[in-house]
């Protein structure tokens, strides 16, 4: 009897089954798979290719039921139930379980009885380790849907119960597939990685302490980075008891290095450092590498941008299979994980299969979230109730981390920062100009009094006419979200070479430069924003405290679309301006703007989840996740990086159906190949998608700039549009 081919079915359910499974988990997973026993999918699996006979799920399924019908309570029951006849697919809501059972179940008592009786006959071997016996033929489900149907309209669901299915239903997905590319028990790995993290804990501070002796320690700023360090990390080994942590800390401070350094101190099982933006996971990425390199230590990135299909772990076996590396590369099966609040949000509240795997390999972790104040307020007070449960039933500790923490008063948390920094930092002054709109001369009259001037404004267009306006000066760059991240890398290198080299400089750029982009100019100007993105921006300014103070100019709105940006933060900005009655500020009393405009956000938004909790509304909950993330106002498009670039990609997609592979090799392949042009994509404004030329390979579903397309794009510009010329600033 065979789960997959030339895979025993026993093998297969015995490797899945680890110490610590709840009696309702080893049941789901014992049974997830018992309807592969029936002769078809023998047959099927043997290689009689008839879909018609792969189906498993549902048999397994109501199998569950009838064994399990008086050892669970019905809420087990159901949560089982779908577990099994979902392990392959998406979660829907749950009244669809109910509310359309007539259509989605194919099978009545009479054609399962008989299907029983085929497995119980083809069970001989077996048959120890599936317990079926003719007892469950007699078995009415018709009743047992009945009692769903009941639990479901009579007893609302809380945030507990989602988080409950979650686990049972990630533990079965993650170990079913591991176990199915591996070929090996989940328990051995679960005591492999428990073993060698216990023993890596040691390199792990090692690593650490060796890689900051190598920063000066005499320089005023390195001796306050030591402090804050230190202190921090002093307030954490007091608490070690705790679950969630804040650590504040001002923009240069050195909040990484100390947010690593405490989580190590908890012995997690793994970390998992989360940002809210692509172009910073690559510098944590090769900072954390650079720190662990030699040791044993396994450091990985997981966006939609990273090489999941190779292994860049210098210590794995070499004879893995794509689909093994695939697999790792993209489930936090690293000891060091560096992702996205993208990634990390949709782990926790996403509804596909594969966001379940993830979901699983968050037990036991530390959670480092970076940039806190990045998170929607939409979802905020929704995502720390969910941190709060996961504590409880997953073991995980959250540190949260920002230079403009946000109110998280709804989670139960535990202050660790050396706040004494704060006087020390006294690097500029914010000084709002709302009034003022002539950006060109302020920019002109700026260059003429300092080395490195940066201007910030909301939107890419904006950003553009400034740019242009500006050609007549040298060196002057652009930096926005029409570029390939390429392009992107080179003008941030260009910049700081002559930064560091005391060159004229003025860069024109919108909100990515923000956070984690490490510049540091002698003077800044910011079109009117939010607060925290005002004191995000001021961070790239007198970064290193080397100067005499600097200025952060604050003016007015000249971006068409700022209010769409931003809605309702630009107003409650305002207010309290208009409030504190002041203009200018010191870098010292940022957190008296910062804790008067999240106090006034904490009190704008409640929790929206909860009533799709009551129903387990899974896609519903997935879709809020969608309409934060996902952005209607923008189409991905290429840039084609040499002359027929495309249309030979095309060619070469198209040849690995002629492999003689099996689908899901042929899958894995594709989606290899399209990471190779993830490089070359721009998000364009679909304002602009009709002033550019496009053409398409793949029947539409790549659209791209050709490379010698005259004047569509520039790599020290970006995407070039036929409106983009008609500046207003000159």
């Amino acid at each position: 009897m065979f789960s997959h081919p030339k895979v025993r079915y026993s093998t297969h359910i015995n490797n899945l089954l680890q110490e610590g499974d709840t009696s309702l988990t080893l049941a789901v997973k014992q049974f997830h798979d018992i309807g592969k026993c029936r002769t078809q999918f023998q047959k099927y699996i043997q290689g009689e290719w008839n879909t018609k006979n792969k189906e498993h799920s549902q048999i397994s399924a109501f199998i569950f039921l009838k064994l399990f019908y008086n050892k669970f309570s019905t809420k087990e029951l159901f949560f089982g139930f779908i577990s099994i006849l979902r392990h392959h697919g998406y979660i829907h809501n749950f009244n669809v379980y109910t509310d359309n059972r007539e259509k989605d179940i194919e099978y009545d008592n009479n054609s399962l009885s008989n299907i029983y009786m085929d497995i119980i006959l083809n069970n001989n071997s077996d048959s120890e380790n599936i317990h079926i016996n003719k007892l469950i033929c007699d078995l009415d489900i018709s009743g047992i849907l009945e009692d769903f149907e009941d639990i479901f309209f009579n007893e609302k669901f809380s945030i507990e119960d989602y988080s409950d299915f979650r686990c049972l239903f990630s533990n079965l997905v993650y170990s079913d597939k591991y176990e199915a590319i591996n070929n090996t028990s989940t328990q051995e790995k679960l005591y492999t990685s428990l073993r060698d993290f216990q023993q890596n804990i040691g390199i792990l501070k090692d690593g650490y302490k060796n890689y900051v002796k190598k920063f000066k320690s005499d320089s005023e700023i390195n001796i306050q980075r030591t402090l804050y360090s230190d202190g921090s990390f002093a307030n954490l080994k007091g608490s070690k008891d705790g679950k969630v942590f804040t650590l504040v800390g001002a923009t240069g401070i050195g909040k990484t290095l100390t947010s690593l350094r405490c989580a190590i101190e908890l012995e997690p099982r793994k970390i998992i450092y989360v940002l809210p933006f692509t172009n910073i996971i690559e510098q944590i990425f090769s900072e954390f590498s650079e720190i662990y390199k030699g040791t044993g230590i396994t450091v990985r990135q997981q966006h939609h941008r990273s090489n999941i299909y190779e292994d860049e772990d210098e210590n794995t076996n070499s004879d893995r299979s794509l689909s093994q590396i695939v697999f790792d590369n993209k489930n936090f099966n690293a000891d060091i994980n560096i992702t996205t609040t993208y990634q990390l949000m949709y782990s926790l509240f996403g509804n596909s299969n594969q966001e379940f795997v993830k979901f699983h390999q968050l037990q036991g972790s530390v959670i480092i979230i970076d940039e806190t104040q990045s998170i929607s307020e939409d979802i905020k007070k929704d995502f720390l109730e969910m941190c709060e449960v996961l504590t409880k039933k997953m073991d995980i500790r959250f540190i949260f981390m920002s230079a403009t923490m946000p109110k998280i008063d709804t989670i139960k948390h535990i202050p660790i920062t050396d706040e004494r920094h704060f006087d020390f930092f006294d690097r500029y002054y914010l000084k709002f100009e709302l009034e003022s709109l002539d950006y060109f001369n302020r920019i002109v009259e700026l260059s003429q009094e300092y080395r490195s001037v940066m201007c910030v404004v909301n939107q890419i267009s904006t950003a553009k006419e400034l740019y242009i306006s500006l050609n007549e000066f040298d060196s002057v760059y652009i930096l926005h979200g029409e570029m390939t991240s390429q392009d992107k890398e080179n003008i941030v290198k260009k910049v700081t070479q002559k930064i560091k080299n005391n060159e004229k400089i003025i860069l024109i750029s919108t909100q990515s430069i923000e956070a984690g982009v490490d510049l540091d100019f002698d003077v800044g100007i910011r079109e009117f924003s939010p607060i925290s993105s005002i004191i995000q921006t001021a961070g790239r300014v007198n970064r290193n405290g080397k100067k005499p103070k600097s200025i952060l100019y604050i003016m007015g709105l000249i971006s068409q679309y700022s209010t769409l940006i931003y809605g309702d933060l630009l107003v409650h900005t305002h207010n309290i301006l208009t409030r504190v009655k002041k203009t200018t500020f010191s870098e010292n009393e940022n957190k008296i703007l910062i804790k008067e405009y999240f106090s006034i956000l904490d009190k704008s938004n409640g929790n929206s989840f909860h009533s799709l909790y009551k129903e387990l509304k899974f896609e519903q909950i997935n879709k809020k996740i969608d309409d934060i993330f996902k952005n209607d106002y923008k189409k991905l498009v290429y840039i084609e990086p040499s002359v027929d670039y495309f249309k030979e990609f095309e060619s070469a997609f198209y040849e690995i159906d002629k492999l003689g592979k099996n689908k899901f090799e042929n899958s894995i392949l594709k989606k290899k190949k399209f990471f190779e042009i993830t490089e070359y994509g721009v998000s364009l404004s679909k304002n602009n998608y009709d002033n550019v030329t496009l053409n398409t390979v793949l029947s539409g579903n790549i659209e791209y700039i050709l490379f010698d397309s005259i004047g569509q794009y520039e790599k020290e510009f970006g995407i070039v549009t036929v409106t983009d010329f008609e500046t207003n600033f000159i």
